[in-house]
């Protein structure tokens, strides 16, 4: 597990990435479990306040975010499971 930041409007998002624990498990996708702003360790400025299209744009730019794997040629996007609901597979590696 590592744990990865990244900026979606000026404030940052924290989340930490799972990457598959075998190399050559051609299966096994990262994923990346985050916080949206205003939550945990995310930044924002009313804490514990839902804000659906926030949440949205998080989710957006979590996609955006490239990640490598030792036995991959090139980065992969990771899956990734917003709290409170079903994962959200969105690799397209």
């Amino acid at each position: 597990m590592e744990r990865i930041s990244f900026n979606v409007a000026g404030e940052t998002v924290v989340g930490h990435l799972f990457l598959p624990n075998c190399v050559g498990e051609r299966d096994a996708l990262p994923g990346l479990a985050f916080d949206h702003r205003n939550f945990g360790e995310s930044s924002g400025g009313i804490r514990q306040h839902e804000e659906p299209q926030k949440k949205l744009d998080d989710l957006a730019a979590m996609v955006a975010v490239p990640i490598s794997t030792p036995d991959r040629q090139r980065p992969t996007r990771p899956g990734g499971k917003a709290s409170g609901s079903e994962p959200m597979p969105m690799s397209s590696g």
